[in-house]
């Protein structure tokens, strides 16, 4: 049930010419059956939501094992060449652990650099993102706010999220027009979250406690391209926040009439 069908059929055409080169492999023994089914089996739970690289550890465990054992008793007879298939997995293993981790460890740092300058910023009133990188941060960065005894506001309101710049403009004294180029949720990572197709149409109308978003134009798909928000208080009243290339960072609004450029919030 994967988001991206062409590749969940790729991955199904790989592995039938994977098992059909290695099939007598595959068939040599019980230890190779047990790692080579286990590989297999583990990866079925996860296939219901989103893969990823965490979920395919348990895949990697099977993997390895019919690695030790195709090298170690099919490939190389002979201790010396046991030696030297041995020597060979542990350098690729190292280079690729090196690769993948890594950038991995470092986006961890920026997630929870983010984080927590989000919980010292965002204040405990009602508060308003023109735009934002990842609603992740902010989960990270209220559980933070609530170990340290404070509050998290009780209304904290994302209004555009997407791979996309996007336009501000304050068309009532109430009310603010953004438009995105290509709409909102662009780029790979969210679109991948998405199971199915936007269920908007221009027209429609999302009420909330302190705000009321109109859809005034979609893509193809579905996805807003235009959408006007209309608070139910004065804007003086919510603390205004956007997501630049530094960070999450205070805002003022445009005065009536003006706009503001959001610029693409890439992680």
């Amino acid at each position: 049930f994967s988001p991206i069908p062409l590749g969940a059929l790729g991955a199904l055409v790989i592995l039938a010419v994977l098992i059909y080169i290695f099939r007598n492999f595959l068939l040599s023994n019980k230890i190779v059956a047990f790692y080579g089914s286990g590989m297999i089996l583990s990866i079925l739970p996860f296939t219901i939501g989103m893969m990823s690289d965490r979920l395919l550890l348990w895949a990697g465990i099977g993997a390895a094992g019919l690695l030790g054992e195709l090298f170690t008793v099919h490939v190389a007879a002979t201790g010396k060449l046991q030696r030297a298939s041995a020597r060979t997995l542990l350098f690729s293993n190292t280079v690729f652990s090196a690769m993948f981790f890594i950038p991995a460890l470092l986006a961890t740092f920026l997630l929870e650099n983010h984080s927590r300058v989000l919980e010292k910023t965002v204040s405990s009133g009602n508060t308003v993102f023109l735009n934002t990188a990842n609603d992740v941060y902010f989960m990270y960065a209220a559980a933070i706010r609530c170990e340290k005894g404070g509050t998290w506001p009780k209304h904290c309101y994302f209004l555009f999220n997407g791979e996309d710049s996007a336009t501000v403009t304050r068309i009532g004294e109430r009310t603010l027009r953004i438009t995105a180029s290509k709409g909102w949720s662009t780029g790979a990572i969210l679109q991948m979250r998405l199971l199915q197709k936007f269920p908007l149409k221009e027209g429609d109308v999302v009420d909330l406690q302190l705000m009321t978003a109109t859809i005034e134009k979609v893509t193809s798909n579905n996805r807003p391209l235009v959408v006007n928000f209309t608070f139910k208080k004065d804007l003086a009243e919510f603390a205004w926040m956007k997501w630049t290339k530094k960070g999450p960072q205070v805002c003022e609004l445009p005065s009536l009439g003006g706009e503001i450029r959001l610029f693409a919030t890439l992680f």
